[in-house]
C-alpha cells in the first residue's frame, strides 16, 4: 500500500488517511494552510487528532499537544488538543464515534486561509511522526 501523507488528506473525508508531518521530531513549529476557495465566515474546526484509520494506527503514530489556529495574521484560537486515552470502544472507530476537538475561534471571521500550527506533540508507541485525520471548517 502506497500510503501518502499529504495536507489535502486533512479535508477529504476519510478517516483511513491522515496528514502527516515529515519532519525531525514530533513536527513542533510545523504549519499546515488551508486556502479557502473564497472568503468565508469561519466559526471554528473540528480537530480529528492523530491517525484514527484504527486504535493501532492511533497509538503507534504521534498527536498534536498545543495548537494554534490563525489566518495568517491574526491569532483566532489556541488550544490544547491532546488526548491519550485510547477509545472506550472496544472495536475500531465507528464512523460517528470518532474523537475531536471542538476549536471555536475567539469571534467569527471572515477569513480566506485558515493556519494550523502544532505549538507541541508527541510521538507514537511507534513513529514520532505527529498525524491528524481530518479537520472540518465550520
Amino acid at each position: 500500500e502506497n500510503a501518502t501523507y499529504e495536507p489535502e488528506n486533512l479535508l477529504d473525508g476519510n478517516f483511513s488517511t491522515a496528514w502527516v508531518e515529515g519532519e525531525a521530531g514530533v513536527g513542533t513549529g510545523t504549519t499546515i494552510t488551508i486556502k479557502l476557495e473564497q472568503p468565508t465566515l469561519v466559526y471554528g474546526l473540528k480537530f480529528f487528532n492523530g491517525y484514527q484509520k484504527s486504535k493501532d494506527l492511533f497509538a503507534k503514530n504521534g498527536r498534536v499537544k498545543h495548537v494554534t489556529i490563525s489566518n495568517g495574521d491574526n491569532i483566532l484560537a489556541e488550544t490544547d488538543v491532546y488526548y491519550d486515552k485510547p477509545y472506550e470502544m472496544d472495536t475500531d472507530f465507528a464512523e460517528y464515534d470518532r474523537p475531536y476537538n471542538l476549536i471555536s475561534f475567539q469571534q467569527p471571521t471572515v477569513v480566506d486561509e485558515i493556519v494550523i500550527t502544532i505549538q507541541d506533540a508527541c510521538a507514537g508507541d511507534k513513529y514520532e511522526d505527529t498525524a491528524i485525520s481530518e479537520v472540518l471548517i465550520y
